[in-house]
């Protein structure tokens, strides 16, 4: 089932705009040409490896990931990972790690033709996602692709709760698309359980240093690491 109408068609009307937003903040945030590049959706270099993905949009986001990724990555050490972000300041932030087994991209915009590229070069396992990022169509094209979908820290902010009814209409569809939540907080709870999340695929954690247990085969069985 694909992205709602209205969705598709505001964020259509606005694309001509795009292409002169990112390049507004990558020379704004110091980003290069793999950054315009890869977030319309061109360069990613195919692999075969099925990686576990972690998008994190931005720097903050990417502070917060940074202890689960490493404990993820030292529990599987057979797996693959590939990181995304939205920002050339969280790329860099990356780049400092010096992950092994870890490589970096930058998202594409949720426009379907970008993302399809993405998609297919990357061909993840599993998609693990930070706090508010919620895309209609790139959780629309995952499940088209049986990617399971995981929301982390999940939180959404009064301005999420207030949007207009075509943006709550997304944030509803993307949510039907999660395989788990794990909240921040019982508010953060009551805020996606307002969007009909199913309870069953949501709990709350109050810390994301306790979303490493959780049960990566259970949630997403078709994910086995």
């Amino acid at each position: 089932m694909p992205a709602p109408l209205h969705y598709r068609l505001k964020l259509r009307l606005l694309s001509p705009l795009i292409p002169l937003l990112l390049l507004r903040e990558k020379n704004k945030r110091g980003g290069d040409l793999r950054f315009l590049r890869q977030r319309l959706g061109l360069g990613f270099t195919a692999r075969s490896d099925r990686p576990v993905w972690l998008h994190a949009a931005s720097v903050g986001e990417l502070n917060t990931a940074l202890p689960l990724l490493q404990r993820l990555h030292d529990a599987y050490p057979g797996a693959m990972f590939a990181v995304t972000t939205n920002t050339p300041t969280a790329a860099a932030l990356f780049e400092k790690q010096k992950l092994a087994r870890c490589v970096h991209c930058y998202l594409p915009i949720d426009l379907p033709e970008c993302l399809r590229g993405f998609l297919r070069a990357i061909n993840p396992r599993l998609g693990l996602i930070l706090e508010t990022e919620l895309w209609p169509n790139l959780y629309s094209a995952c499940a088209r692709l049986e990617i399971p979908l995981l929301l982390l820290n999940a939180r959404l902010s009064k301005k999420s709760s207030d949007a207009p009814g075509w943006v709550r209409d997304g944030q509803r569809y993307s949510v039907a698309q999660l395989d788990h939540i794990l909240a921040r907080s019982d508010a953060d709870r009551e805020q996606f359980l307002a969007l009909d999340a199913a309870p069953e695929r949501l709990q709350t954690v109050d810390n994301l240093k306790y979303a490493v247990p959780v049960n990566f085969t259970a949630v997403a069985p078709q994910a086995v690491m």
